[in-house]
């Protein structure tokens, strides 16, 4: 909920004391209230009242994570495949040391 608020500039309180995702509070419309009953009224009623984060989307969530992924795979595939093809060699003897 918390990225998705920042994603769609809403303003999101996390009633919780700290969050898995810092960056909708550094840069999102994300606010860490706490337990606190008067700071979570408190801090809902700026918003009601128009006193909103004012947030931006992070660097990254442009939508663009599947392509920048696969450019870097392309980018480094010989690397990939030497890892992989020394994974599958280990994996083999491994399996033929466990045989004898």
């Amino acid at each position: 909920m918390q990225e998705e608020s920042t994603a769609l500039g809403i303003p999101c309180l996390t009633l919780r004391e700290n969050t898995e995702r810092p960056v909708t509070v550094t840069e999102g419309t994300n606010r860490l209230v706490g337990k606190n009953r008067e700071r979570i009224l408190s801090e809902g009623l700026r918003i009601i009242g128009g006193e909103r984060p004012p947030g931006r989307i992070p660097e990254y969530w442009d939508g663009f994570a599947a392509q920048r992924i696969v450019q870097a795979l392309l980018a480094n595939k010989k690397e990939i495949k030497n890892f992989y093809r020394s994974v599958r060699e280990r994996e083999l003897c491994q399996k033929a040391a466990s045989r004898a």
